[in-house]
């Protein structure tokens, strides 16, 4: 019980320095107003050209992009969606000798 009264005096004086060591706050300074607009998810917000911004990956107006067949320049996977050649697609298939560890899977088969 000494040691916990003890433990306990020395903590309150180091909170004590800790707390009067610190500087005062200082005073808000005033700020002026913003100049700008608010950020927004308009791409043309603000822009002094509208409709001159370029979206690269997107494809043109009115026109299919046929990303569902075809694959972006440069993508690892080619061709349409397939899972078993997919880049990661097999590497979640379990090794043939591997063994059934949870017991209601077991159970199930």
């Amino acid at each position: 019980m000494k040691h916990l009264f003890a433990a306990g005096l020395v903590c309150a004086v180091v909170g004590i320095a800790v707390f009067a060591a610190q500087p005062p706050a200082a005073p808000p300074q005033p700020q002026a107003a913003p100049a700008q607009q608010p950020p927004t998810a308009d791409p043309y917000a603000g822009n002094a050209t509208p409709g001159t911004t370029q979206f690269p990956l997107a494809a043109p107006a009115g026109k299919d992009s046929n990303a569902k067949m075809a694959p972006p320049a440069g993508a690892v996977n080619q061709g349409p969606f397939d899972p078993a050649s997919w880049k990661y697609g097999p590497a979640f298939n379990p090794p043939p000798d591997a063994k059934v560890w949870n017991p209601v899977k077991v159970k199930m088969t």
